[in-house]
C-alpha cells in the first residue's frame, strides 16, 4: 500500500511534484512526477492503480496529464485547453476534469497502453474550487452520477418550510 501526494521538496520555493509513499516504518518518498517548470499537483490514481492523472502548470496554463504509475513514463496530455481536478470513472473507462466551468469527460479504451479519446464536455456550471481541499466534485461509485458544490444564491431567503397538521383529515376532505 502507498500514499500518492503532492508536495514541495525545498524549503527554498521549490516547486510541487507527486511523490509516492510506501506505508511501511521507514519508507522515504519517492517522486513519481515532476515538471521542469512550474508546479505538479492534484495526483489520483485509476482504480487499477496502472495510471497517474495529475495537473501541471508547465505549459504555462493547467492543464492535466496522464503517465504510467509505476514506471513514471508515457506522459500523455489528456486537456487540450485548460483543466484541473481529474477524477477517474470507478471503472476506469473515463476520465473527468473541469475546465473553466465545465465538467469534461475523455473516454479511456481499456489496455496495456494508455488510450485516450477526445474530450467531451458533460454539463456546464462548475464552479471555481475555492475550497481549502481544491475539491468541488465526487464521482459517485457507479460513475453514473456527481455531486458537485454549488456556491449559495446571494440575495436568497432562507428555505420556505410548510408544516402540514393533520392532513389525513385533509385528505379525506378531498376524497
Amino acid at each position: 500500500d502507498a500514499l500518492v501526494l503532492s508536495a514541495n521538496p525545498s524549503t527554498a520555493g521549490g516547486r510541487f511534484s507527486v511523490f509516492k509513499l510506501t506505508l511501511q516504518q521507514g519508507s522515504k518518498p519517492v517522486m513519481v512526477a515532476s515538471a521542469a517548470t512550474g508546479d505538479v499537483s492534484q495526483a489520483t490514481l485509476s482504480p487499477d492503480g496502472r495510471w497517474l492523472a495529475y495537473v501541471s502548470t508547465e505549459s504555462g496554463r493547467i492543464e492535466i496529464y496522464v503517465q504510467a504509475f509505476a514506471s513514471g513514463g508515457g506522459r500523455s496530455q489528456v486537456s487540450n485547453a485548460g483543466g484541473a481536478e481529474p477524477r477517474w470513472a470507478p471503472d476506469g473507462r473515463a476520465l473527468f476534469y473541469v475546465q473553466a466551468d465545465t465538467l469534461m469527460r475523455v473516454p479511456i479504451e481499456p489496455g496495456a497502453a494508455f488510450s485516450p479519446g477526445k474530450p467531451e464536455a458533460l454539463f456546464a456550471g462548475m464552479t471555481p474550487p475555492v475550497t481549502d481541499s481544491g475539491q468541488t466534485y465526487a464521482v459517485a461509485p457507479k460513475g453514473e452520477r456527481f455531486l458537485v458544490l454549488r456556491p449559495a444564491r446571494e440575495n436568497a431567503g432562507p428555505p420556505e418550510v410548510r408544516l402540514v397538521l393533520n392532513w389525513f383529515d385533509e385528505l379525506r376532505a378531498l376524497t
